[in-house]
């Protein structure tokens, strides 16, 4: 359903999140880029706030501050209707690993901040 939308990560690391329409590209992280967050959420946490559509396809990239840091991870969303969450498993021509996506994202998105471990990419659809 059309509505406002908030998505909220829990996690024990120091959490960043980017949200795209569409799909998301490793190889250049600003197409289809409508927002990204890293401390709205409190405590290291990512808070992203969006109007969704509902015929429209959209795609969180949930991934932590510093590099080479796993751990598990929760997002919430809340807002006028459910969330479906399911994991986009990209084509393997364009990732060939945690490194591109970390380079792609440091150069692309945030130069000089340290961002890497795409651990999922949930696709959600209002």
């Amino acid at each position: 359903m059309t509505g406002y939308y908030i998505f909220k990560s829990y996690s024990n690391v120091d959490a960043y999140g980017y949200f795209y329409t569409n799909s998301f590209n490793p190889s250049d992280t600003t197409i289809n880029l409508l927002a990204e967050d890293d401390e709205s959420g409190g405590y290291g946490q990512f808070l992203i706030r969006y109007w969704l559509q509902s015929s429209q396809t959209y795609v969180l990239v949930f991934t932590t501050y510093v590099p080479r840091i796993t751990a598990a991870f929760s997002i919430i969303a809340t807002g006028s209707s459910n969330v479906d969450f399911g994991p986009v498993i990209p084509p393997s021509s364009s990732i060939s690993g945690e490194y591109i996506l970390e380079k792609a994202l440091r150069t692309n998105i945030r130069r000089y901040r340290r961002i890497n471990n795409a651990d999922i990419t949930p696709n959600l659809k209002s």
